[in-house]
């Protein structure tokens, strides 16, 4: 079973009200005239028995408390307020006449702060107490709060402050204690104005509810932890520079430095910053300038050294002079070539050979393979030109043709049968045989030349393809190999 709770005070009936007890004693004697029930009090009769002591000494008390508590309701009678009259924790609302104007009258502000966790839950109340004579009506109104500066914020949409806001009736002499609630879900300051309007009308009442939402402070041993190491480090810091201070009067200066001494190389960079370092050539400009002023040093500037050549009176001197000048600055215009280890070299040098050999290899076993002439060396100190050498290998294909002019009886077929056998079975040179082969039989002995001409062109051909792709094969492999052993001997 549940319990029964008891309802509030302004929801009490109307004839259980302290109010309508008060009026009915004040109006008494109004009421017994108008009411026309008049009992017989002189032949009223009392039927019962006697009561003991105790009870009599009951009954007293009873009697005694109910004229105190008589006493207590006619003092409080005394004291209420004719007219309306309204307390909002402790502060007393004025009445407004009808001729006043309600917002004319200053009013009362009531602040309620409440301050929590995000997601915790506060409570406050607010104590409204009617001390008129006459019966309240009141209803909650919310105001909207102008922004600063025409900005709108997030938090206005959102609703964190509760509290019964519905209409009621305060009756004279009742209290009424208004809970409000405050929550947040995230951390911030929220507040809310709320404007309590009664009838009769009272001077205004504002209520504003403002509420702080704060976060745990979940890395607070952290940042004390990490403050204090910043302390720490700064007394120290404070304290290093303290007695660097102090020492650095105590202890003896420091010995001024030696002049510092240039190297001819340095002052040649630092007067001569266009042209590359080259040890060489900048001692053969010393002693060219040594040549023209024997008793001063060279500063290592090359415009000087001209200008003392160009101011010379002899002109052989002067014309061997510049040309040494010109000889050594041109040897110092461009950077020196980087030094080859002897270990790259000679693999290199290996590699390239290898290649070399190879391609002689491969172009012998194609020209013995299709039946060509092997073509003669040509000796080291030949001084031949490449047309030399075209001219030589055709000639040496016309004598190859005027020997076979003989067998000219065989007939041009058996010709094209020998040279068909040579050369390899493809569709290239098929096609060239063929379209070799013909002419007319009557036109053999003039013709046969030129098919001759024709074939050894044909085969020479075929071989250069063969060599020519045989030999980028080689030479990508070649480098491909040279890339690694390079790359693992600058490793090693």
């Amino acid at each position: 079973m549940g319990v029964r709770k008891t309802p509030p005070p302004y929801r009490k009936t109307l004839q259980r009200t302290e109010y309508l007890h008060e009026r009915r004693e004040k109006l008494g004697k109004i009421i017994r005239e108008l009411d026309a029930h008049k009992p017989e009090i002189d032949n009223l009769e009392v039927v019962g028995y006697r009561q003991n002591h105790n009870e009599q000494v009951v009954h007293n008390q009873l009697v005694e408390e109910a004229l105190e508590l008589h006493e207590c309701e006619s003092e409080s009678c005394e004291q209420t307020i004719t007219g309306p009259c309204l307390r909002v924790n402790g502060r007393r609302v004025k009445y407004v006449c009808e001729a006043d104007d309600a917002s004319e009258e200053e009013g009362i502000q009531e602040r309620v702060v409440f301050e929590a966790l995000s997601g915790q839950k506060v409570s406050s109340i607010i104590y409204l107490t009617n001390e008129g004579s006459t019966a309240i009506y009141t209803s909650w109104k919310r105001v909207p709060r102008c922004s600063l500066f025409g900005l709108t914020s997030s938090s206005s949409a959102q609703q964190c402050f509760y509290f019964n806001d519905s209409d009621g009736v305060l009756l004279p002499g009742q209290s009424l204690a208004l809970s409000v609630l405050f929550k947040s879900a995230c951390a911030g300051i929220f507040s809310e104005q709320w404007q309590l309007t009664t009838m009769p009308a009272c001077s205004p009442v504002l209520v504003v509810l403002k509420g702080i939402a704060s976060q745990d402070d979940v890395n607070a041993e952290q940042r004390l932890e990490i403050q204090n190491r910043l302390k720490h480090g700064e007394a120290m810091k404070t304290v290093s520079s303290i007695l660097d201070a102090i020492l650095y009067s105590i202890r003896t200066p420091e010995r001024s430095p030696s002049p510092v001494k240039l190297t001819l190389e340095e002052k040649f960079k630092t007067a001569n910053p266009q042209y590359h370092y080259q040890y060489e050539s900048v001692l053969d400009l010393q002693t060219l300038y040594s040549e023209f002023v024997p008793d001063l040093p060279w500063n290592a500037s090359v415009k000087t050294l001209r200008q003392v050549i160009i101011t010379s009176q002899d002109d052989e001197v002067k014309s061997k002079g510049l040309e040494k000048l010109s000889r050594a600055v041109s040897a110092m215009a461009f950077p020196a070539l980087p030094i080859v280890a002897p270990q790259l070299f000679n693999m290199g040098h290996h590699l390239i050979a290898g290649v070399i050999d190879a391609m002689v290899a491969h172009s012998q076993f194609l020209r013995h393979s299709m039946g060509l002439l092997e073509r003669s060396p040509i000796p080291e100190d030949s001084s031949l030109s490449d047309s030399d050498l075209n001219i030589g290998n055709s000639a040496a294909n016309k004598g190859k043709g005027k020997t076979e002019k003989k067998d000219a009886k065989k007939g041009v077929k058996g010709k094209a049968d020998i040279k068909s056998k040579a050369l390899p079975t493809t569709k290239k040179t098929a096609v060239q045989v063929t379209a070799a082969i013909k002419p007319a039989s009557s036109e053999k002995q003039k013709e046969s030349s030129l098919v001759n001409n024709l074939l050894d062109s044909a085969a020479e051909q075929y071989y250069q393809e063969k060599l020519y792709i045989q030999t980028y094969s080689l030479i990508c492999d070649m480098l491909r190999n040279m890339d690694v052993l390079f790359g693992e001997s600058v490793e090693v």
